[in-house]
């Protein structure tokens, strides 16, 4: 199961708070029917909304695995924040690149996997390649977060993982949810003009638009 939300950066707290809400209805509807979630009538007095309210009460767990660059770990570790509040217990996966400070977030629980070493790779790297950054991400951290994930879901005496979510760019982590049966959610820090011209590619493609020479003419 996945779904998409974009985060515009321009636009960033009206974003987030629409794909917060998406994001708390369907971990409801996940969660297990003994986890009592505390709602309202909204302004309107029709439907519900849910209350930002921290509990003791764990709702489960929910699993997030950002791409460890600026513009991506800040929305996803507020949506965890909001998430936090809402009684869900957070556990942050990610990468030894980059790693946040865990000091800084001492109510999340944090994993470290494995990268490839990627951080020398990116020292000896003359300027940054957001290509072949994404494209080495997903070619060596997908045994490690497999591994990672499967440790986390067997883990004894803790609430059920809720949901996965991911930074749209680790194209693996499907395969992987699928395998271990998690429901994933995906996150897209990007503006919609960059998913938009995602969701062409093959259309340019079918036109000839990307047939270049070698020389690039």
């Amino acid at each position: 199961m996945l779904f998409t939300f974009c985060f515009n950066y321009t636009t960033l707290e009206k974003s987030l708070k629409l794909f917060i809400a998406h994001v708390i209805y369907f971990l409801f509807q996940l969660a297990p029917k003994n986890l009592n979630f505390p709602i309202m009538k909204n302004h309107e007095g029709t439907g519900t909304i849910f209350q930002s309210t921290r509990s003791t009460a764990t709702r489960g767990r929910v699993i997030l695995f950002p791409l460890p660059v600026q513009g991506h770990l800040s929305p996803m570790f507020q949506l965890a924040n909001i998430l936090r509040a809402q009684g869900f217990k957070i556990i942050i996966i990610h990468t030894e690149y980059n790693s946040p400070s865990h000091s800084n977030y001492p109510h999340f629980t944090f994993k470290t996997i494995a990268d490839g070493g990627f951080s020398e790779i990116r020292n000896n790297m003359k300027k940054s390649d957001p290509a072949f950054s994404i494209s080495y991400f997903n070619e060596h951290c997908a045994d490690s977060f497999t591994d990672c994930l499967a440790g986390l879901l067997a883990e004894p005496d803790e609430p059920p993982v809720a949901c996965l979510i991911t930074d749209a760019e680790y194209y693996f982590a499907q395969e992987v949810a699928d395998s271990l049966k998690v429901p994933r959610l995906v996150s897209w820090a990007c503006t919609i003009v960059s998913l938009l011209v995602y969701r062409d590619l093959s259309f340019f493609y079918e036109k000839g638009y990307f047939n270049l020479t070698k020389n690039g003419v």
